[in-house]
């Protein structure tokens, strides 16, 4: 028979969300240092001239990153390093609905942001 002590879960349930709230993974890390170094034209998608171009001289802008989070990490990075607020709330509310935290995201612009500032 099993036993399950339902105190333990009562004060799990009680313990406040920021205490639960995990930081940036290693490679979610990672994601954010690459769109820091990424240019702004990375974020705007292709037209039919870019397209011709790339074909006929090769491609000069980054390629997307395969895992949703991730690019969604280095959209948001580019952004913020570039100070374009147009697409920082844009790129910002794309990484909420993708499931980061508030504190993720905070964690997120800092990171982006020490890159600006140790430029200056």
């Amino acid at each position: 028979m099993a036993y399950v002590d339902f105190a333990l879960h009562e004060a799990a349930a009680s313990i406040p969300p920021l205490y639960l709230q995990q930081p940036l993974s290693s490679l979610e890390r990672k994601a954010v240092m690459l769109g820091r170094l990424d240019p702004l034209s990375s974020l705007h998608d292709q037209g039919f001239r870019q397209k011709l171009k790339d074909l006929l001289l090769g491609p000069d802008r980054t390629n997307p990153l395969a895992d949703p989070r991730l690019e969604a990490l280095r959209r948001f990075a580019v952004a913020v390093a570039h100070q374009r607020d147009d697409m920082i709330g844009r790129e910002q509310a794309r990484l909420s609905a993708l499931g980061f935290t508030r504190s993720q995201i905070g964690e997120a612009r800092a990171l982006a942001l020490s890159w600006r500032a140790s430029l200056s």
